[in-house]
């Protein structure tokens, strides 16, 4: 039995039966369309990394507080405080992308260099406590020889590198990662590492289908189609999120006035915090 890397354009896997298996998912609205339970990649590392190394993620207050305590020992006449502020982002993509730190301090300029032993000091300190940063879950996960797992992977249609990483290294024979491959630019870091996990055993399937059934499908083979193609859907781009807040409930007004049933009517936003306010 092979890995499957799923390639449609449109994922529609509604229809597969996932009895048996653990379902993987980014979101509960996406465990939610396959009937499943909630259960994310940092979930699941978290419990490998507990079990094989006996590891927890740093909660925020305590990495803070190893980060300053490092950068007092480290730099001469530094505010910690503000330092650790400037360094968070860019030492969190290295944690996070497995970036090689002795490589950094050897080979990087000055300030690389410093970039190389802070990071390399603080790592050192969380795991005299048994921690590591949040930013490395996956990666560390990942890297400690997983015991491989029966997984049905859906809805991380934009994966990034340790979670790819993670992936190929804790997915056993038979499990299923869906990973769009159109030929639209968007989707090219997609098609890059499906061109990686083939060589790393996994079998592509593409099973596409001609015609798109959902309005989400439908919106997305609009959007990558290189003609254009009739449709029933508008994108509109407003200036800002109160501009796009009002425009929103003017249409909403409208369609109500000319007869639409306003529970018919459904509002989607990526940051319903921020379309709150």
């Amino acid at each position: 039995m092979t890995r499957i890397l799923n390639i449609s354009s449109c994922p529609n896997p509604s229809d597969v039966d996932c009895s048996g298996v653990l379902v993987i998912t980014p979101h509960r609205a996406a465990a939610s369309a396959l009937g499943k339970a909630y259960y994310s990649l940092p979930r699941l590392a978290r419990g490998v990394l507990k079990e094989a190394r006996g590891l927890e993620l740093a909660t925020d207050i305590m990495a803070r507080h190893t980060l300053k305590g490092v950068l007092a020992k480290t730099i001469k006449n530094a505010d910690p405080g503000s330092m650790a502020v400037r360094l968070k982002t860019i030492m969190q993509t290295v944690l996070r992308t497995g970036i090689d730190v002795d490589a950094l301090i050897e080979r990087g300029s000055p300030r690389v260099l410093e970039l190389g032993l802070i990071t390399k000091a603080y790592k050192a300190e969380l795991l005299k406590d048994n921690l590591i940063d949040r930013a490395e879950l996956l990666w560390a996960a990942a890297h400690c020889e997983p015991e491989l797992r029966f997984l049905f992977i859906y809805g991380h249609h934009r994966a990034r590198k340790e979670e790819i990483v993670f992936i190929n290294a804790i997915a056993g024979e038979g499990s299923t990662f869906y990973l769009p491959c159109h030929g639209d630019g968007i989707f090219t870091g997609n098609r890059e590492w499906a061109e990686r996990l083939v060589t790393f055993g996994w079998q592509t399937a593409d099973n596409t289908a001609d015609s798109p059934q959902t309005t989400g499908q439908t919106l997305a083979a609009n959007f990558t189609s290189p003609t254009k193609s009739p449709s029933g859907s508008d994108a509109i781009a407003y200036p800002n999120i109160e501009s796009e807040v009002r425009g929103t409930l003017s249409r909403i007004k409208k369609m109500v006035v000319d007869g639409t049933d306003p529970y018919e009517i459904a509002i989607v936003c990526r940051d319903q915090e921020a379309t709150h306010r």
